[in-house]
């Protein structure tokens, strides 16, 4: 099968050869001026390499993705360490992993519907949770205007689709309870869904004008890398953790270095299960992975038809981390929960 398959493979590839090199001429192009704009030069992976074989910082920070930045952007902030107080260390590349792939929905949603969290928590308690959000989305709105990149961020409305019939009555709650904690909402029916949505396949939704904001990902990720390299901060890149000495707070890299702290901090999300140092982790992290496709551009006479989808992201009750949104320029992007890889590790969260 060894032969038979080289014998198909070969021809084929020799065909697509010119194609694949386009193709990494264009990753190449799109790591250095869309992912990372800006950065100095002697910041990049290639040139950052080895370190001293032993070195100490105050802060180390494990995982370079959208948490790890953010921690270290958020203590050069607080005035209590510097740039170089602070090192970050990825297996890979600074700004890889699922915020590479980030859809950039900013919403005050949780895991929980609004009206489930008073049910479970209570109001007191529900509010704390529901105002945590908020103040989470107020931080990265204060970020991207000091980042200097305002501009990516867009306001949008939402729709809340349900395919169901029997939780029509929960959208109907839902609606109301978003209203009374100062996010106007309103119910929306399937014949109004059809009509001034375009909408079909749905029993009804709930509708918000202020839903939540859009940002482009990679130019988040790309200021932040930015900010933190111009602020001092070290970036150990394609470098990974093999062991750690916990009397001492030392981390041991693959680069056969030494890295002493006074705090760590791990910001490696579902990674961390795998993580056999920090197995005591592993029953504390739910182990999701996502993904995030483009379609071709939508005809145009759709685009035409339905302005307002521009500017509404959607999901749905059944697959609460399934989205889709259309860009400016025509194209839908879809994302979501993978059930495949769930599925398959299922038995070692059991």
């Amino acid at each position: 099968w060894y032969s038979e398959a080289n014998s198909a493979l070969i021809p084929l590839l020799k065909r697509l050869s010119t194609e694949i090199k386009a193709f990494e001429a264009f990753q190449k192009n799109r790591h250095e001026n869309v992912i990372f704009p800006n950065i100095p030069p002697h910041r990049r992976p290639a040139a950052q390499g080895r370190i001293s074989r032993q070195r100490r910082f105050k802060i180390a920070i494990v995982g370079g993705g959208f948490c790890g930045m953010s921690a270290a952007y958020f203590l050069i902030l607080s005035g209590r360490y510097n740039g170089n107080d602070i090192v970050i260390i990825d297996k890979k590349f600074v700004g890889n992993g699922a915020s590479f792939v980030s859809a950039g929905f900013l919403t005050v949603s949780t895991e929980h519907d609004c009206a489930e969290l008073f049910e479970l928590f209570g109001r007191e308690k529900a509010l704390k949770y529901w105002n945590a959000a908020e103040a989470g989305l107020k931080l990265i709105k204060d970020a991207v205007k000091n980042l200097g990149i305002s501009r990516e961020l867009e306001a949008n409305s939402s729709l809340y689709l349900c395919p169901s019939v029997k939780k029509l009555i929960d959208m109907e709650r839902e609606a109301k309870m978003l209203t009374s904690v100062g996010y106007p909402a309103r119910f929306v029916r399937k014949t109004e869904l059809e009509k001034y949505f375009g909408i079909g396949g749905f029993e009804g939704a709930v509708y918000s004008k202020i839903g939540g904001y859009f940002i482009h990902g990679h130019k988040l990720l790309g200021s932040l890398k930015h900010f933190l390299a111009q602020s001092g901060v070290f970036m150990m890149e394609g470098t990974e953790i093999i062991d750690v000495k916990s009397d001492g707070n030392i981390l041991i890299t693959s680069l056969n270095t030494q890295i002493s702290a006074d705090k760590i901090i791990v910001t490696t999300n579902y990674a961390v299960s795998k993580f056999r140092l920090l197995g005591f982790l592993r029953e504390k992290v739910y182990p999701l992975e996502t993904h995030l496709a483009l379609t071709e551009q939508l005809p145009a006479s759709f685009l035409r038809n339905n302005n307002w989808i521009k500017a509404t992201f959607m999901w749905d009750t059944t697959y609460t981390y399934t989205y889709f949104k259309v860009l400016e320029d025509g194209r839908m992007l879809i994302g979501g929960g993978r059930d495949i890889y769930l599925k398959k590790h299922l038995h070692e969260i059991e």
